[in-house]
């Protein structure tokens, strides 16, 4: 039986072993929703590569100024860079160390988060 990870934002990680070897991968899904009036709504951004090693990739439905947060498990901020009538924002996160980091994202006062791998 797998073991699946739930990372929160759009990060699943499906986990199988039998015991000699172990397989790891990640997926990243892309999420939708509907309002309590049944409006579909796609998910304002989607985040990839996840795991990343070099950088990562924001893909934003719309160009409105935005603002990307990286932070620590720890909540401190590491990365912040707020960007104008751009839909593609891409992180230059070669410099921090393994492991997993938050993302937040605010766009047009709504923020939203998750998390991401650095490998």
């Amino acid at each position: 039986m797998p073991d699946v990870s739930y990372y929160g934002g759009n990060l699943v990680v499906v986990q199988v072993s039998d015991g000699t070897y172990e397989v790891l991968q990640a997926f990243t899904i892309k999420v939708s929703y509907s309002s309590d009036i049944g409006d579909n709504h796609t998910a304002l951004y989607e985040v990839y590569p996840n795991p990343a090693s070099s950088s990562i990739h924001f893909q934003l439905a719309s160009s409105e100024e935005t603002t990307i947060r990286v932070l620590s498990s720890s909540g401190v901020v590491l990365i912040e860079r707020t960007m104008d009538f751009s839909q593609f924002i891409e992180l230059d996160i070669s410099h921090l160390p393994k492991g997993m980091y938050i993302y937040q994202v605010n766009q047009k006062g709504v923020e939203s988060s998750g998390k991401f791998i650095k490998n």
